[in-house]
This record gives C-alpha cells, structure tokens and sequence, in this order.
C-alpha cells in the first residue's frame, strides 16, 4: 500500500498529471463534437425537408414524422449532454492544475478546502477559475457557469436537486471556440507557472 499513497501525494500535486487528464478528456470531447455537429447540421437539414413535407401533408393528407429526423434528433441531444460534460471536466482538471501549481506551499487537503471554500462539492470550477485568473472575460465565465451545471447534474440527471437550478439544454455551435480558447489561454499559464516553479525550485 506504500506505493500507493507516494503515487497517491505525488500526483495529487503534480499539475503536469492534472493537465495530461485534462488533454485526454478534450480529445474525448472533441471526437463527440465532430458527432454532435454533423448530428445538428444533418437535423437542421431534415427539419426544413418536414417543413416541405408537412405543407405538403396538409395538402394531401398524408403526413407522418420522418424517423430519420427522430434518430439524429436523439444522436444530437446524447452528444449535447456528453460533450458539454467532457469539456467541464477537461477544464476543471486544468483549472485545478493550475490552483496546485499557484499553491506549491499548501498540502493537498489544504488546496482541496480552497476549492471547497465556494461549494460543498468542489467543482465550483467558475469561481476556482477566478481565484487564480485575473483576466477572465464575462464569455468565458458565462461558458463555466454552463458547464458547470453539466458537471454537477446536466450531463449525468434529467433534474437537478432543486427546482430553482434547472435550465434546459442549451446548445451553441459557437460554445466550441470559446472553450477551445479557454483551454489553450489554461494551458498556456499552466505550463508558465509550472516552469517558473520549476527554476525557483533548481
């Protein structure tokens, strides 16, 4: 069990194992995109073909939900919740990195009840973000406060615990861009402070 607890210490401050998880969870989640727009494009396109036919139904009478439009309807919202939930947890892992690598001098248990100092279950990654970034834009806040309800109940539940916290899903081909800049602007800082720790530290 030894080694198990020196991997255990190691790793949990070792930042640079915090960013490798936080690189496999993004290529996951890119890889379900590529699904989810192709499933959004395609529904999109079969939508106005049932807009045609729907006029066309009124006028002949025949008229019947296209089954393709259901299955790529289902396609888009089981990759909606996955990818949204994928890249929370890429950017939490890289977020959290990035706390470790700000808190060299605390144990931890010490850095886990900083996370915890917002909510109780510590994936308040909005405000753990703030914490160690000064220059965070009112966009990129907006696309953690998303993916935040993805990690806590969205990608996992059909419901919240409370009613007060529920919103609908939420798709924006646009979300991409915005976290694939988030994580590069993470990283990026990241791999700064974990080298300038690392010459202070020689």
């Amino acid at each position: 069990m030894e080694i198990f607890d020196e991997y255990f210490k190691l790793t949990s401050k070792d930042s640079m194992s915090w960013l490798d998880n936080a690189k496999i969870l993004k290529i996951s989640s890119d890889i379900l995109y590529d699904i989810l727009y192709k499933a959004y494009n395609t529904q999109k396109k079969l939508k106005r073909n049932e807009a045609e036919k729907k006029l066309l139904g009124k006028i002949s009478g025949v008229y019947g939900q296209d089954q393709e439009l259901i299955d790529e309807k289902n396609k888009l919202l089981s990759t909606i919740k996955t990818y949204y939930l994928l890249s929370g947890y890429a950017l939490e892992n890289l977020i959290k990195g990035l706390s470790i690598e700000n808190n060299r001098s605390l144990s931890y248990d010490d850095i886990l009840s900083l996370w915890k100092k917002h909510a109780s279950h510590g994936h308040a990654i909005s405000k753990i973000a703030n914490d160690n970034f000064n220059d965070l834009s009112s966009i990129e806040n907006d696309i953690l406060t998303k993916l935040e309800d993805y990690i806590l109940w969205k990608g996992k539940y059909p419901l919240p615990i409370k009613e007060s916290e529920y919103k609908p899903l939420n798709f924006d081909s646009y979300d991409k861009q915005i976290i694939d800049h988030l994580f590069e602007k993470i990283e990026s800082l990241l791999i700064t402070r974990w080298k300038d720790n690392q010459k202070q530290n020689n």
